[in-house]
């Protein structure tokens, strides 16, 4: 019992560890980027930084602080940190309950 359990943890280590990597990647020039904006900001900061960066909005949530987004060149990242942003993540993938084609 004891070997299937440290394999079963094992196994799940491994998986963790590559998608946190996947994730935490830094967006692709071109690509879906996921703008996380700090909680003590309006609803409404977090969209005008991106419009601000050059970006197009593609989908947001309720409160503003994750906002999904296309960016196009490398020089957005720096307009996003300076503006504010706590982190930008790739956004690849199709957040919860959009509704939004890929």
């Amino acid at each position: 019992m004891a070997g299937l359990l440290r394999v079963f943890s094992s196994s799940f280590f491994i998986a963790a560890l590559a998608a946190s990597a996947a994730v935490t990647l830094p967006p692709l020039p071109g690509g879906a980027a996921v703008v996380i904006m700090p909680p003590w900001v309006g609803p409404t900061s977090g969209v005008e930084l991106v419009a601000a960066a050059g970006g197009r909005l593609l989908s947001t949530e309720r409160d503003g602080f994750l906002i999904r987004a296309r960016f196009e060149g490398p020089a957005y990242l720096s307009r996003l940190y300076a503006g504010g942003a706590v982190l930008v993540l790739r956004g690849e993938a199709q957040p919860c309950g959009s509704g939004e084609a890929a």
